[in-house]
Formats: structure tokens, C-alpha cells, sequence
């Protein structure tokens, strides 16, 4: 973490987990990034304003950094039974254990934004798209 703001935190959240530290240490940042990758999933934009978080402009996700930086929120899940089973409902065979990570990536300047599927590291699908929505 820098002055600025949460730079290349990783967190492992399993079973129950309780977010602690001092004041502006970053907690709230954490909760957002999760609470805007959730209502984005499955959007070709990030959804701003939505169930979970409501963030009126884009300059706010990227304060005081360069909006010629790209900023990435990933999540990684394991493989468990239920996913197993959410798996074959799509027609996917997902083994118990098998990790599965998502990665949504964006910068401000020219509204680049790219989304990643990983199984197990490994990259399996890609979708990219440069400039303002709609167009």
C-alpha cells in the first residue's frame, strides 16, 4: 500500500474472514474493488452504479493515478462441489480443487478495458475493447 491507495494487494479470504487495520489503511478500498467487480461481472463496462456500490465518475476509481496506468481487480475462487456443479449445469467439467480466476483490467485515458478467464494460471479467454461505451 502507498500513499495513494491500495497498489498490487493480494488477499486470501477463505472460510470467514475479518478485514482489520488502522485508519485509512485501505479496508473500505478492498470492499469496494470486490463490491464493483461483482456488479460488473459479466458487463463490457464496469457498472458504476449499481446494487452494491455507486461511484458517479470514473476519475473517482483512479484518484491521484496516472489515467495512462492501467488499474486490474482479479479474483481467484476454488473449486469446490458446488462449483463442480455449476460447472456441469454449463456444460463445463471443473474438477474440485481446479482454480478460477478473473481479471478485470481498465484505464481511463482511452476507456481500454480487458477481461480475463484463468484455470488453474492458466489463461483460457481473453475479451478487450478500446474506447468510449457504445462506440
Amino acid at each position: 500500500m502507498d500513499e495513494l491507495g491500495v497498489v498490487g494487494l493480494a488477499v486470501d479470504l477463505d472460510g470467514n474472514t475479518v478485514i482489520v487495520g488502522r485508519s485509512g489503511s485501505g479496508k473500505t478500498s478492498l470492499m469496494e474493488a470486490l463490491a464493483l467487480l461483482m456488479q460488473s461481472r459479466g458487463e463490457e463496462w464496469l457498472v458504476l452504479e449499481g446494487n452494491l456500490l455507486i461511484i458517479h465518475e470514473p476519475e473517482d476509481l483512479a484518484y491521484g493515478l496516472d489515467p495512462g496506468e492501467a488499474i486490474t481487480i482479479g479474483v481467484y475462487y476454488e473449486v469446490d462441489e458446488d462449483g463442480e456443479s455449476l460447472g456441469r449445469s454449463t456444460g463445463l467439467e471443473l474438477s474440485r480443487g481446479s482454480v478460477i480466476g478473473y481479471h478485470y483490467s481498465f484505464r481511463l485515458k482511452d476507456y481500454w478495458v480487458r477481461q480475463e478467464l484463468y484455470l488453474d494460471n492458466e489463461l483460457v479467454a481473453v475479451v478487450e475493447k478500446v474506447g468510449n461505451e457504445g462506440s
